[in-house]
Order: structure tokens, then sequence, then C-alpha cells
């Protein structure tokens, strides 16, 4: 995941307060958080991507060798979807959900055959409840 600082340019010239905007390019989304809307900045997070298909398998931005060109790889994008802003971009992070001590991702992928049982133990139905 890449989240970058820049100018609310998303709020002012294109009315986006908040959503995602999915890519066909490296980086597969960029999402426009809606936290401290109308201010000067705000962070925009270019690449909330798998870096391995399920199958373990590099996805494009997985096979990106190094931090700075998953870097490269963001910007560039945001480039290419709001053409001029692409510079703005300022004060780079970049988290690997894979390399977080104890986390195997952002998210459940409760899609996968490995996680069946965890689904099916997790997720149940106690009157009004699910958990």
């Amino acid at each position: 995941m890449t989240n970058v600082q820049s100018p609310r340019f998303w709020e002012r010239e294109y009315n986006i307060y908040g959503g995602i905007s999915f890519l066909n390019q490296t980086v597969g989304l960029v999402w426009y958080p809606s936290g401290r809307l109308f201010s000067s900045h705000g962070v925009l997070i270019a690449g909330f991507n798998f870096e391995a298909d399920d199958a373990g398998v590099p996805t494009e931005f997985g096979r990106l060798d190094s931090m700075a060109a998953k870097l490269k790889a963001s910007r560039a994008d945001v480039e290419k979807l709001h053409a001029g802003h692409g510079k703005e971009l300022s004060k780079p992070i970049y988290v690997s959900w894979p390399s977080i001590p104890y986390s195997l991702g952002s998210f459940a992928n409760s899609h996968l055959e490995s996680a069946s049982q965890l689904t099916s133990n997790c997720i149940s139905r106690t009157g009004t409840f699910s958990l």
C-alpha cells in the first residue's frame, strides 16, 4: 500500500469526496479517503495492491524490485488518471502487509480455499447476531 500527501485536487477539480478509482495498470486502485474533507491537503492511497495472486505468483506490482519502484509506479498511475497531479504527491509511505508481524494481509480473503474452515467458524449466526 502506498500513501502520499497531496493537495486535495480530487475534491476541487473532480468532485470526488471519497471512494475508489479502479485501474487496469500496475497500481490496481487509487483510494480517496473521505476524512478531513475540504482541508488543504489529504492522503491519497495509490496502490492498495496485492503483491501476489492466490497461487503466490507475484503480480506486476509485486514484481517491482524496490520500494522506490513501487512509489514511482504509484505516482505514474496517478498521473495517468489525473494528468498534471502526479508531481504534487509528497511524503510517500509504503506498507507491505505480508511484512507486518502477525498479519497475513490487509483484510480477510474468505474466498480462498484455505480460509473455508476459519470462515465457517467465524461467520456464524446466533439469533439476530452474525459473528
